[in-house]
């Protein structure tokens, strides 16, 4: 994810390759160009056997199957809970704030269960006024989650604020990922005007749900 968060994507290739579990409550399985990567305790037999009709399908075949794969592969994990999001990526930057941040309980739990060392914020700066959600995902990267108040939806305003003061909270030289739910298109669109780059679509899956 984080040589993809810089431009250097895996062969587009047409084949998957299985990175083992992750530490974490959540395996993995992120659809990259031409490229899948499993990140779950499954084996290389099966998992060319459920992905047989993307190796054989023609380059200019809009089918995918995808839901089957995806579908075997809960079945194969015991059937958890699935988050399946656009993955988008901005790297950390160095600015003032212009509201102030209170840390404070109350992560969205949706988002919440799929991370690690999970801490919510309040934001406040003038009129805009919402949470900004951090923690650890997949692989030990820095995800980010942020709500504005119901009274300010509607306009991409606030939550692009939000965007860029979770940036900032970030170590120099690291990279913040947020997550787009695939059928919220206006949460892809905030994370775009924010400066997020999509990388990739990712499932997961809550297999080790934690307390």
């Amino acid at each position: 994810m984080r040589d993809a968060a810089f431009g250097s994507y895996p062969p587009h290739d047409r084949t998957a390759e299985i990175v083992g579990a992750l530490p974490g409550p959540c395996d993995a399985v992120a659809f990259m160009p031409g490229h899948t990567v499993v990140a779950a305790d499954v084996d290389q037999d099966w998992l060319y056997d459920k992905l047989k009709y993307q190796q054989n399908r023609e380059s200019n075949d809009p089918s995918t199957g995808l839901g089957l794969f995806l579908a075997a592969m809960a079945d194969r994990l015991g059937n958890p809970p699935m988050y399946a999001s656009v993955l988008t990526v901005a790297p950390h930057r160095a600015a003032m704030r212009r509201g102030q941040l209170t840390e404070q309980g109350g992560a969205h739990r949706g988002w919440a269960d799929y991370r690690t060392d999970v801490r919510s914020y309040r934001y406040t700066a003038g009129t805009t006024q919402g949470n900004v959600d951090m923690g650890i995902g997949p692989g030990g990267r820095w995800d980010v989650y942020v709500r504005v108040d119901s009274s300010q939806q509607g306009g991409g305003g606030p939550s692009r604020e939000l965007l860029s003061t979770a940036l900032t909270m970030v170590p120099a030289g690291e990279q913040l990922f947020g997550s787009a739910p695939v059928h919220d298109t206006r949460a892809l669109r905030t994370m775009l005007s924010g400066g997020f780059t999509p990388i990739c679509t990712e499932v997961l899956f809550l297999t080790r749900p934690q307390g």
